[in-house]
C-alpha cells in the first residue's frame, strides 16, 4: 500500500505541474484496462505502458465533473494498480502486488542548510507515504530509503527548497529600567539641542542607565512566529479552585510583579517587528473564595521596529503604549518633540508616579 501512495503521488503531482484543472467525465462498465488507459492517455497527453497481467484488468468507473488526473488516481487505487515514470512523458503500470519487478529499492541524502531537518523529515513523511525520512540534525541531512525514481528525487529536491528557507533569528538584550521621568525629560532635550549644533553627536546610553533602578533583564533568541519570551521580577500566590457547588477541584496560581514580553511579529535581515508588553502589578485586598486574589496594576503592548545592531531607548511617551524614545540608528525619535521638561507629559509605561518603565534594547539579527 505504501508503495501504491508514493507511486500515486508522483504521477498526479508531475500532471497537476503541467496540465491545468478541468472538468472531465468518464463512464465504463467492465470495459479492458487497454481501452481505459487510451482515454487517459488523449486525455492528458501522456504514454502508458501496462504489464500483461494488468491488462487483464476490467474497469468499471463512473466519474462526473473531475479532473482527469483525480479520476486516473481513483481508478488506479480502487484496482491496486501502480505506476512508474519511465521516462518525460511514459508510465508503466503494473499490478501492485508485482511492484517488486518495477520498483527497485534506493537511498539518497539530501542536504538541509537553514531549517530543522527533522521538522522537513516530518513533511516529508506526509509528502511522501511511501518513503523512510530519517533525520540527522547535527549534520542537517535527511536520509531517505524506498522506492523512488530520478524524478521523484527531483520532486523531493524541490520540496526540501521551498521549505529549506532561511528563517531570521532575533538575539535580543533588553533590561526593564525605573528612572525620574524628569530626568529623562531633561536629558533627552538637554541632548536633542546640543546635537542640532553637532549631528556626529551620540546618545550616552550608559549615563542614563547608571542612572536609574534595573528591575530585570535578559538575553533571549527569538524567531518569527514563535512564542513570546518574558523577563520578570514577580511573586505567585496559590489559591483554590472551586466547583459551582463550593467544593476545591484543585488549585492555580496568580503572578504579580514586573512581566516584560517579547515576540517577534516579523523580521527580515535588516531589520525586526517585536510586540514588547509590559505589566507592573501587586497584590492587594482580598478576594472571594475559589476565585484568583485581587490584584491591582497596568499592562500596556506596542509593536516596535528594531533594525540590526540598533540600540533603543523605549519608553511610554505616546499614552497607552511603548514607543521609542531615543535610537542609536535614529539622529531624532518622534518623541523628542513631545517631550516637556516639567516631566507632566513625559507619560511612564505603567503609571508609578515620579519615576517610568522604561526598556533599552539591543538587537542583532543573523
Amino acid at each position: 500500500m505504501r508503495i501504491l501512495q508514493l507511486t500515486f503521488i508522483a504521477i498526479i503531482f508531475y500532471l497537476v505541474q503541467i496540465f491545468p484543472a478541468f472538468a472531465f467525465d468518464i463512464e465504463v462498465s467492465e470495459k479492458p484496462l487497454a481501452d481505459v488507459l487510451k482515454i487517459f492517455s488523449k486525455e492528458l497527453d501522456l504514454n502508458f505502458v501496462a504489464a500483461s497481467d494488468a491488462l487483464e484488468l476490467k474497469i468499471t468507473a463512473s466519474i462526473k465533473n473531475a479532473d482527469a488526473s483525480d479520476a486516473l488516481e481513483l481508478i488506479l487505487k480502487t484496482n491496486l494498480l501502480g505506476f512508474n515514470q519511465e521516462t518525460s512523458n511514459t508510465f508503466s503500470i503494473f499490478k501492485l502486488s508485482d511492484s517488486d519487478k518495477y520498483l527497485s529499492a534506493s537511498t539518497y541524502v539530501f542536504k538541509v542548510s537553514n531549517s530543522d531537518a527533522a521538522v522537513i523529515a516530518s513533511m516529508l513523511k506526509i509528502a511522501y507515504p511511501g518513503i523512510e525520512f530519517v533525520a540527522d540534525k547535527s549534520k542537517g541531512t535527511i536520509f531517505a530509503a524506498g522506492h523512488f525514481s530520478d524524478k521523484q528525487v527531483f520532486n523531493i529536491k524541490e520540496k526540501i527548497k521551498s521549505l529549506d528557507l532561511k528563517i531570521p533569528r532575533v538575539h535580543l538584550s533588553f533590561e526593564l529600567f525605573k528612572i525620574s521621568n524628569r530626568y529623562i525629560a531633561e536629558t533627552l532635550a538637554s541632548f536633542s539641542g546640543a546635537a542640532v549644533k553637532n549631528p556626529a553627536l551620540k546618545f550616552d546610553f550608559s549615563g542614563v542607565l547608571n542612572r536609574g533602578k534595573s528591575v530585570t533583564r535578559g538575553n533571549i533568541m527569538l524567531m518569527p512566529g514563535s512564542r513570546n519570551a518574558s523577563i520578570e521580577r514577580a511573586s505567585s500566590v496559590a489559591y483554590s479552585l472551586c466547583d459551582a457547588d463550593g467544593r476545591v477541584v484543585g488549585t492555580a496560581e496568580s503572578v504579580a510583579g514586573d512581566i516584560l514580553n517579547a515576540r517577534v511579529i516579523s523580521a527580515d535581515g535588516e531589520k525586526a517587528s517585536i510586540d514588547f508588553s509590559l505589566e507592573s502589578s501587586y497584590f492587594g485586598g482580598g478576594s472571594a473564595y475559589g476565585a484568583p486574589p485581587s490584584k491591582t496594576g497596568d499592562r500596556i503592548s506596542s509593536v516596535i521596529e528594531l533594525k540590526n545592531g540598533e540600540k533603543a531607548f523605549i519608553g511610554g511617551i505616546d499614552s497607552g503604549g511603548l514607543t521609542k524614545v531615543w535610537s542609536d540608528n535614529s539622529p531624532e525619535c518622534n518623541m523628542v518633540r513631545k517631550l516637556r521638561v516639567d516631566g507632566r507629559s513625559v507619560g511612564s509605561s505603567v503609571n508609578s508616579g515620579d519615576e517610568g518603565f522604561y526598556i533599552y534594547a539591543e538587537v542583532k539579527i543573523d
